[in-house]
């Protein structure tokens, strides 16, 4: 399924997408860095679950390898591969999250639209600063949209643990924005990305190198 946006006059082609949308927050009993979250923690349970479709993909708040992580965030990644997980599925592995774990879940509610956007050019590239973030943002005429650091990660068992994490950003305004949003990761070199309309709709967007 693939669901438009208000405009497609932007530079992505519209990937997998469905018609809901799901978010879980987390905050930890003590601090954790980032690998004691993703790898250890997380990429502990996705190994348990062994089955593609039950991955784990969201964001860590916070920034470098210092171990002051307290909270995560979990959103939907659509999979033209693997599918998409249910909003029931989400919970059942959100519950395990806090089982298994010990973290406490955090009431959370999405905004208008959520944009869960990569920071690195490429899959190698450099790393964008949260300040060339904010110029661009600004530049596009989107520099009142609420932003926060974190690094995005994305957890999935196929023939062992598939794990990969970024520096990224957590993009939160009104929909009306989405446009200006993609054309400021196109200038980042994004290579792919997710778009959440709350209550409606998570897109996958991708470069089209063809």
């Amino acid at each position: 399924m693939t669901i438009d946006t208000p405009s497609e006059n932007h530079p992505y082609t519209s990937g997998v997408g469905v018609d809901y949308t799901w978010s879980s927050r987390f905050t930890f009993d003590r601090p954790h860095s980032l690998q004691e979250v993703v790898v250890y923690k997380l990429g502990g349970l996705v190994t348990r679950f062994a089955d593609p479709e039950w991955p784990i993909s969201g964001a860590v708040l916070g920034e470098g390898d210092s171990k002051d992580r307290t909270t995560l965030v979990l959103g939907l990644d659509p999979s033209r591969s693997f599918g998409t997980p249910s909003v029931g599925r989400c919970e059942a592995i959100a519950t395990r999250i806090s089982a298994d774990l010990g973290w406490q879940r955090k009431a959370e509610a999405l905004p208008e639209m959520r944009v869960i956007m990569g920071r690195r050019i490429g899959y190698e590239g450099k790393d964008y600063t949260m300040e060339e973030v904010r110029s661009l943002m600004a530049a596009y005429g989107c520099g009142d949209l609420a932003l926060t650091e974190a690094d995005l990660f994305s957890l999935r068992y196929v023939d062992g643990l598939r794990e990969y994490h970024e520096p990224g950003v957590i993009v939160e305004g009104p929909v009306s924005t989405l446009n200006s949003v993609l054309q400021v990761a196109a200038d980042m070199g994004q290579e792919r990305l997710v778009s959440e309309i709350a209550g409606s709709a998570t897109q996958v967007y991708f470069q089209d190198r063809r």
